[in-house]
């Protein structure tokens, strides 16, 4: 019986040996089409940092130069390979490794272990970690929170926060480029006022984010409550009646801008505002002027801009007064607040006199549209007076002008008429 199974196999061993790597040459090939090796590129994993106290001297902290992050090749089944991603790695370098030259070995391991079977990691872009011992500095830096997404027709402020400044600490150029810590706090869901924790990160004078691995921050938290209040439209009123010019100028234009403000407050303050009025007072101007004004310096207690426009600019065009003579009839001349039973008479039927204004209003000016007249409200006694020739201030000139008048009375004229 055993010769015969010995026969068995035996017989024609060499074409069995021959099918069975034949089988596994076939199961091969299979596998490769269906499963084949490729290779993937893994990019930016962070470089974890142990042990760091070994490299730390006193007043002194470590910068790392290069190695913050490193990329890897991997070659595997495509079934394993084409899943692994950043998270599939741990990269780090242990400090106790560190050359004489401030180099520190990079290593890059499957944070499962299963697939180091399955693929290898065949290139690492950077070997080492290069570091630079320098000097350490801590300093205060400001907290500033800022509200994002608030919803339409409302403002958001921050009111009250638990450590306005904080301190921060690290490697001397690191800390210096630090500019503040900065927290959002995202109201898309929200139309009123809340407290709420919010993270920090550091960032530069540019506003671009800082790594914080490389800095320690006293705390990476606040505490803050946010103010949500509704926002109006209102009008900006420019008073300048405390604007004066120079004898002998004149302002031949004035505007400003903005006319219309977005201020917020409680509803019930709101309510109550229908002006913002902003005074402005210039003394003796003798030139043109523009000037910046503080719209904030303006607002009721509890009220906030929310604008973007932080000041009303005002442009003032100051020019001299141009001057020029005229002749009228006295006949065009109103006669005011005469005492009943008098009369007057000028001295001549055409008088000239001069006039000053800014060259626009003068190279426009009609008598008929000057309103003279003479006030004779104070000159009640008979006989010569001198009197003033004014105008209507509308007209926008200028008039110096004495006249001699006679008044007489109405009464003894008649009678010596009789």
């Amino acid at each position: 019986m055993k010769e015969k199974l010995k026969n068995l196999f035996m017989k024609n061993i060499g074409t069995k040996l021959l099918s069975v790597v034949i089988a596994g040459l076939i199961w091969i090939v299979i596998m490769s089409i269906s499963d084949p090796q490729v290779t993937k590129t893994i990019e930016n994993i962070p470089v974890e940092r142990r042990n760091e106290e070994a490299v730390t001297e006193e007043g002194k902290v470590y910068e790392a130069l290069s190695g913050n992050r490193v990329t890897v090749r991997i070659r595997g089944s495509r079934s394993i390979v084409e899943n692994m991603d950043v998270e599939d790695f741990i990269a780090y370098v242990d400090f106790k490794e560190i050359g004489w030259v401030n180099a520190v070995p990079i290593h890059v391991e499957f944070k499962n272990k299963s697939n180091e079977d399955l693929a290898e990691i065949t290139h690492k872009s950077k070997d080492v970690m290069s570091i630079s011992l320098v000097e350490n500095l801590a300093t205060m830096v400001q907290v500033d929170i800022k509200p994002i997404n608030v919803p339409e027709g409302y403002y958001a402020f921050c009111s009250s926060i638990s450590s306005k400044l904080l301190e921060i600490s690290g490697s001397k150029t690191q800390v210096a480029s630090v500019e503040k810590l900065v927290g959002t706090v995202d109201l898309s869901k929200d139309k009123q006022s809340c407290q709420k924790m919010v993270d920090l990160v550091p960032v530069d004078i540019e506003g671009n984010e800082i790594d914080d691995t490389k800095l320690n921050i006293a705390q990476k938290y606040v505490r803050v409550d946010i103010t949500v209040i509704p926002v109006k439209d209102v009008p900006v009123v420019l008073d300048t009646t405390g604007v004066t010019v120079a004898t002998g100028f004149g302002i031949s234009g004035m505007d400003y801008s903005p006319k219309t403000i977005q201020i917020a407050a409680e509803q019930e303050i709101l309510d109550r505002i229908t002006e913002i009025v902003i005074p402005y007072s210039a003394d003796e101007l003798m030139q043109s002027e523009v000037a910046e004004i503080e719209i904030a310096r303006y607002l009721p207690a509890g009220v906030y801009l929310k604008s973007e426009t932080a000041n009303v600019i005002l442009s003032i065009a100051v020019e001299r007064l141009t001057r020029k003579d005229i002749t009228v009839p006295t006949a065009e001349i109103e006669i005011r607040n005469l005492a009943e039973g008098l009369e007057l008479r000028f001295e001549k039927s055409l008088i000239t006199f001069s006039v000053r204004g800014i060259s626009e209003v003068i190279d426009n000016l009609r008598v008929e549209n000057m309103g003279l007249y003479l006030d004779m409200a104070s000159a009640n006694a008979v006989g010569e007076q001198e009197v003033i020739l004014r105008s209507d201030p509308a007209c926008g000139v200028e008039i110096a002008q004495k006249l001699t008048v006679y008044i007489t009375d109405r009464a003894a004229v008649k009678d010596d008429e009789e």
